[in-house]
């Protein structure tokens, strides 16, 4: 015979307390987890709600506006792509612990980030080998991400060269 197949049972009085006590303190667990599930359920819907109401908000400026169709439909399809990008990417500036890092841990990873896309240029990648510096800095002073939304004008033609775009 194993203790499995055995019965257990409370015997006494201080036992079947125990067990009453137990009982309860499970049963408020389970309500507490509840609800706390639930206010998480609530705020993501909440959070749900105010973006849908400011796509209404911005569809309805635009019309109001009279903003041709297809311009709105190009703003509307960027701020929808952003939100989607937000959603899955983690902003650094919400990572609060990196701002314990000290400025030399900060920078190494800002060049671990960036030296990948600014390896694509030939410039880049050889200054890599021969002056490991000019990496180092470039991806820590010289970097600003910016946004584009599709057909976008970043430069034209003969106009002086300020920036240099990865994409």
């Amino acid at each position: 015979c194993t203790p499995a197949l055995m019965d257990t049972y409370a015997v006494n009085l201080i036992e079947r307390i125990f067990s009453i006590v137990i009982l309860f303190w499970g049963a408020c667990c389970i309500v507490l987890d509840y609800r706390k599930r639930e206010r998480i359920d609530d705020a993501a819907q909440e959070h749900e709600w105010q973006r849908d109401k400011q796509f209404w908000l911005l569809r309805r400026f635009l019309k109001s506006k009279g903003i041709e169709w297809e311009l709105r439909f190009k703003i509307l399809k960027h701020v929808e792509h952003q939100c989607a990008v937000k959603k899955i990417t983690l902003a650094q500036g919400r990572v609060t612990l990196l701002a314990m890092l000290s400025d030399s841990l900060k920078s190494e990873l800002a060049t671990s980030m960036h030296a990948p896309f600014m390896k694509r240029h030939s410039f880049f990648e050889h200054s890599e080998n021969e002056r490991p510096q000019v990496m180092y800095r470039s991806c820590n002073d010289a970097l600003t991400p910016m946004n584009f939304a599709e057909g976008d004008v970043c430069f034209q033609t003969n106009q002086d060269g300020k920036r240099m775009y990865f994409v």
